[in-house]
């Protein structure tokens, strides 16, 4: 029975092989495998070769611009850390000195209140100050 590829021949009795790859096919494609062979070999060594180094040649490009860029943020990252060092210095001076101010408003007043709280020394204790009922 024939396939839809084509008749079937038997060389040897188990083998089977297609009628379209005949010996004589396969001794025409010889001399033109082997001239691909020969000649696309080198070229494509040559392909190759450059490829690799044209990808070895990005590669360092890219690792010295990776280089700059980490270099140039290193320093961007250093200067915003000294400013934010300075700004925290300002502010910790400044609360420092609003502390200290509010400490010695806090202190004048309890002086202030001290002394107002305290009888006038020209007058006699017996007397009552002046504004306060006498009990009796």
């Amino acid at each position: 029975m024939g396939s839809p590829r084509g008749p079937r021949k038997v060389a040897q009795p188990g083998l089977c092989y297609n009628a379209r790859m005949d010996p004589v096919t396969i001794k025409a494609l010889i001399p033109i495998v082997s001239v691909l062979a020969v000649f696309g070999a080198p070229v494509a060594l040559v392909f190759v070769s450059r490829y690799f180094k044209l990808k070895h040649r990005e590669l360092e490009i890219d690792a010295e611009i990776q280089k700059k860029f980490t270099e140039e943020a290193r320093r961007g990252l250093e200067a915003r850390v000294t400013s934010l060092e300075s700004a925290m210095q300002m502010v910790l001076q400044v609360v420092g000195r609003g502390a200290q101010q509010q400490q010695a408003a806090q202190a004048q007043p309890l002086s202030q209140l001290a002394q107002v709280a305290e009888p006038p020394p020209d007058r006699p204790a017996s007397q009552p100050a002046p504004g306060t009922r006498e009990r009796g």
